[in-house]
């Protein structure tokens, strides 16, 4: 069966968050019920906790335990990958590049069975083979909404390792509306986020993020998980 027979020319929208903070995955969770997120989790930062972190963001932060997150994924939401230590790869040897993304796999197939997505922090992709490494999708090329949306047409060839995302800030709300309105049926964008309140890079304000959900309902939209998005475009 064609993996994307019962789609329907619909307009898909993820929401896509960084990181791994754990309180800020707990409000996604609430602001988008009964649909679905996808959080991608940086696997030293849910092992070791975040006080060996250079990144000030981090410190003092939860990033939840392997059993919270696995509760999670078992109650529906999308688990992936975001490297093992939040490195910008672009810097690495490659040894390094494959070890960041071995260890964010062990640690996300501890969680759940598949498919599994990796992100690359900063958005500084590399060119690995992501496929021999057990990865089913890779991403980001990511524009910010000081630019015009970023999606994919389903109806178009998309190449899983080259995946992207819009980078949605609240200070343009209104044009982000304007511009959700205009997404093409048969398509489907990746919104990314890290946190909310005071946590995390350029944070949303949870009141603001409620209303970026219904607005996206009110619109048609239908808010599935990234993984989803693999699955149909497979």
């Amino acid at each position: 069966m064609d993996s994307r027979e019962g789609l329907n020319l619909a307009r898909y929208v993820s929401f896509r968050f960084d990181d791994g903070f754990m309180a800020g995955a707990r409000t996604a969770v609430s602001c988008l019920a009964p649909d679905c997120g996808t959080f991608f989790l940086v696997a030293d930062l849910v092992t070791e906790g975040s006080s060996w972190h250079p990144e000030p963001l981090f410190r003092g932060r939860s990033f939840g335990s392997l059993a919270e997150w696995k509760d999670l994924a078992d109650a529906g939401q999308d688990i992936q990958l975001h490297g093992r230590t939040h490195r910008n790869m672009k810097l690495l040897p490659l040894e390094e590049q494959r070890s960041e993304v071995a260890a964010s796999l062990a640690l996300t197939q501890q969680i759940h069975a598949g498919p599994y997505v990796f992100c690359h922090p900063f958005n500084r992709r590399v060119d690995l083979d992501y496929a021999a490494l057990g990865i089913s999708a890779a991403g980001f090329e990511t524009r910010t909404s000081e630019h015009p949306i970023a999606f994919h047409r389903l109806a178009n060839s998309i190449n899983r390792f080259d995946l992207c995302s819009w980078a949605v800030r609240e200070r343009h709300f209104s044009k982000i509306m304007d511009q959700l309105a205009m997404l093409p049926d048969d398509s489907w964008a990746v919104l990314a986020f890290h946190s909310f309140d005071d946590e995390g890079h350029e944070p949303w304000s949870a009141s603001s993020f409620r209303a970026l959900v219904s607005e996206c309902r009110n619109m048609g939209l239908k808010i599935s998980p990234v993984s989803e998005m693999v699955r149909a475009i497979a």
